[in-house]
């Protein structure tokens, strides 16, 4: 004997709505930007020095600032690896 599967409407054709709980105001990660995170990024726009490799031999690479400290910090991990990745894998990185 074949079992019946009652069928439920979805949201978007009359049915109950799949979320029911409010939205938070903005994704929360945003809400943790504060003045000192807008001041670094003005930074790295008004030195026009947006990539690791290569940018104006003015000023030292943002890329490269934050890889050494955050590899500093990571001291009890794997002392001196760190590297800034955006998309795909990051391999280890050292910067001595």
């Amino acid at each position: 004997m074949a079992k019946t599967i009652k069928l439920e409407k979805l949201a978007i054709r009359g049915g109950p709505k799949a979320k029911t709980t409010p939205n938070i105001p903005m994704y929360p990660g945003g809400l943790a930007i504060g003045k000192e995170e807008k001041k670094q990024v003005l930074e790295v726009l008004e030195r026009n020095y947006l990539f690791r490799y290569y940018g104006p031999k003015d000023y030292p690479s943002k890329v490269g600032e934050l890889e050494k400290k955050f590899g500093d910090h990571l001291l009890h991990w794997r002392p001196g690896y760190c590297l800034g990745c955006l998309r795909g894998r990051p391999r280890p990185r050292s910067h001595r």
